[in-house]
């Protein structure tokens, strides 16, 4: 039985061992599909994305766009497309019959407006817990009972780590809000574009911003990334969502502060985009500028805990780009307690095969009442319910949702990727989905029927490895 519990906008403040922690509830979640039928969904005023069929000239584009008074506002070379201004007058449905009409034209879409997806508020030696001071309650991490949890449902973190060598780093994506890259749990884990580092001291300086794209990526200054919400060289963030993601995926471990990440031992950086505005609302042309430019600058995983609108041609090409140069997609089910299966919720619902869609997981070990789930849509589940992590100016809250299971997904996938890096990235999708630890508890809400577990990933991992796997025949 699935548990029902209402939560109503409460945030409080509590003193831990001398550090003031905000406890937040959010109650954000993605745009229904059912409303997004009836009324188009939330969208930009008046634009439309547009692709052209191949061989047509741009003059021939230029002319259809003057002949129905348009006017191109911006273009998504990573999928081929115009950001097109349609005339008032009519309504965008029929702008939409217009453009898809047409012979030249491949697909049209609105310029859907996109969401965050948060509520608030073995023969292998386990690691010994860190000594961050908030580690005790990081039940997704170590499940001890905590939070009124059942012992024993987490994603076996402390095995995992016992069990973890790196060979490499790695980059991870966070297209969300922003991340606070002073924060001290994060500081040290953030990406630094070395294209835009005058100095090449891996560090971030003033001389760095020096009013020139010197990588020529079309960004001036991006030395820590691109707000693509207020198009500008800052991603900052101004709603909490990104920075609490990357502490999840990343926060700086054993440091005797704070929290720890699944990946927090430096190994992994994070890559902050931001697309989504600080009332958690950006559009479908910003997230695929935030992925194409995660392809292009290298990073390998990308989160996307955000959500709205319906199927976007656009989009589904630039996750199948993403794809194309390696990149695994963790996206969040949705918030709406449905069944993915018959309303699909996008970007989780796109149907690629570097895409893993993630439910939440109660301490309880059920997955939550208002986690989206799906048989054959929502790949696995993970820990989502009351997880502690880092906002912004050195604080820590717990937040509820998909939002905050992706970046558990995420953070294990990188963990596998630095210590294989020869898996490809549908085999890496497959490894996380398929060493989950099944029940038939969840067997009715994911395709794996289970939870993410680390450890299980890394052990899987291992048969993969030719050296390893060489090495268990010899000994035979």
């Amino acid at each position: 039985m699935r548990r029902v519990i209402s939560l109503l906008g409460l945030q409080r403040t509590l003193v831990v061992a001398g550090l003031a922690v905000s406890i937040s509830f959010l109650t954000a979640g993605l745009v229904s599909p059912v409303t997004a039928k009836s009324n188009l969904a939330a969208h930009a005023p008046g634009q439309i994305i547009v692709r052209f069929r191949p061989g047509v000239s741009e003059r021939a584009q230029s002319e259809f766009i003057s002949r129905h008074k348009a006017q191109m506002i911006d273009s998504l070379d990573f999928v081929d497309a115009k950001v097109i201004k349609v005339p008032e007058g009519r309504t965008m449905d029929s702008w939409l019959n217009v453009m898809k009409g047409s012979q030249i034209i491949r697909s049209a879409d609105l310029n859907y407006k996109l969401r965050l997806t948060a509520r608030p508020d073995a023969t292998i030696k386990a690691a010994e817990p860190p000594n961050d001071g908030y580690f005790g309650k990081l039940w997704g991490l170590h499940n001890k009972g905590q939070a009124g949890g059942v012992k024993g449902t987490d994603i076996n973190m402390l095995k995992a780590w016992g069990a973890y060598k790196p060979k490499r780093s790695i980059v991870v994506a966070v297209i969300d809000s922003g991340v606070d890259y002073t924060h001290t749990d994060l500081v040290h884990q953030m990406w630094i574009n070395r294209g835009e580092d005058r100095d090449h001291d891996n560090q971030v300086t003033r001389r760095d911003f020096n009013g020139i794209d010197d990588d020529n990526n079309g960004y001036v200054d991006d030395i820590r990334g691109w707000d693509f919400a207020n198009n500008d060289k800052d991603p900052m963030d101004d709603n909490d969502h990104g920075t609490h993601v990357a502490g999840v995926i990343a926060a700086r471990s054993n440091n005797g502060y704070g929290v720890s990440g699944i990946v927090g031992n430096g190994r992994v950086k994070i890559m902050p985009l931001k697309f989504l505005d600080k009332d958690g609302n950006g559009y479908t042309t910003d997230a695929i500028k935030a992925l194409e430019y995660a392809t292009r600058k290298g990073a390998i995983i990308s989160n996307n805990s955000w959500g709205g609108g319906p199927y976007n041609t656009a989009l589904y090409e630039a996750i199948n780009n993403y794809r194309a140069r390696g990149g695994l997609f963790v996206a969040a089910a949705g918030n709406d307690g449905w069944n993915n299966d018959m309303l699909p919720s996008y970007p989780a619902s796109y149907k690629a095969n570097n895409v893993i869609a993630v439910a939440a997981l109660g301490p309880d070990n059920l997955v939550d009442y208002y986690s989206n789930y799906g048989r054959n849509s929502v790949h696995i589940a993970a820990p989502g319910s009351n997880i502690l992590s880092t906002i912004p100016k050195n604080r820590f809250s717990a937040m509820w949702g998909t939002s905050m299971a992706a970046p558990h997904v995420a953070g294990v996938a990188a963990m596998v990727w630095t210590q294989y890096p020869h898996l490809k990235v549908h085999e890496l999708r497959a490894l996380i989905i398929n060493s989950a630890r099944r029940s038939k508890t969840h067997r009715p809400y994911t395709a794996s029927s289970g939870v993410l577990d680390a450890y299980n990933a890394l052990e899987k991992a291992d048969g993969t490895d030719e050296d390893n796997a060489a090495n268990k025949k010899a000994k035979r």
